[in-house]
């Protein structure tokens, strides 16, 4: 276990960027930084919001509340287990430390564990900032409770380990499928076949809906007969726990979360 400490502190530190030591570079630093945060981060939460507060508003009228979160939540895991698989693959098959890592006394669960901590701290921060926009959105329109703020602090911060966890599997399993494989660029044009197949399903769950548009969306979300809600409800199952949990206010239902 404190190997497991030790390793995650490192490989995180190791990621991060440095600000630069000249006083120039350092200004230019802070400024595109902040730059990308004014322009790009919050513009993206605040739509997330307000696109999660009308979805819901709209939905609390024809009966189906908890519809509009749920598919944001489903969303952006769908957009995680396809940009994650990539990361994953990188992190555990092209990761430049692991020939120093193997001779270390380490086990190989710890290794995997590390890694796979550190991918997720690293690559998730985004998609904290945008659900729990969705998440407000959603209780500025159906009221809050400690409950449902609760489902919300547990929720942002774990519902990206599932996608993840998802492309660690599948990249360990590609791993020992093609270990005969040491080219980089054989190996990204096998993720990007998969990765293609992956958004071809996502997109295929999508079918079903007379006209793609806004109210026919709507209605298929209130009436619970939208496939691509369905079809993520078997693959992500615990998107479905944390928002019944948020939407009834249970804590037994964010217990079983």
């Amino acid at each position: 276990m404190e190997n497991f400490k030790i390793l995650t502190n490192l490989f995180v530190n190791k990621q991060e960027m440095r600000v630069p030591k000249e006083h120039r570079d350092s200004k230019a630093y802070t400024v595109f930084g902040g730059m990308a945060m004014l322009l790009i981060m919050i513009p993206c939460c605040i739509i997330v919001g307000m696109v999660a507060y009308v979805m819901t508003e709209a939905l609390i009228e024809a009966g189906g509340c908890e519809q509009g979160i749920l598919f944001i939540v489903h969303f952006m895991s769908a957009c995680s287990l396809i940009l994650g698989l990539n990361v994953m693959i990188n992190v555990l098959y092209f990761s430049a430390d692991v020939e120093y890592l193997l001779p270390l006394p380490i086990r190989p669960i710890e290794l995997v564990a590390f890694k796979f901590v550190s991918a997720y701290l690293s690559e998730s921060i985004m998609e904290f900032m945008i659900l729990i926009s969705g998440f407000i959105g959603f209780l500025l329109a159906s009221g809050f409770g400690i409950v449902k703020i609760l489902a919300v602090l547990i929720g942002t911060l774990t519902l990206p380990i599932i996608p993840l966890g998802y492309c660690g599997i599948a990249g360990m399993i590609i791993i020992y499928v093609f270990r005969g494989i040491k080219s980089r660029t054989h190996m990204n044009r096998i993720v990007a076949i998969l990765t293609i197949l992956m958004i071809v399903f996502i997109l295929l769950s999508f079918g079903g809906l007379k006209g793609l548009n806004v109210t026919n969306y709507i209605t298929s979300l209130a009436a619970n007969d939208n496939s691509f809600i369905a079809s993520m409800n078997i693959l992500f199952f615990h998107n479905k726990l944390l928002v019944d949990a948020l939407h009834d206010g249970s804590i037994i239902e964010l217990l079983i979360y």
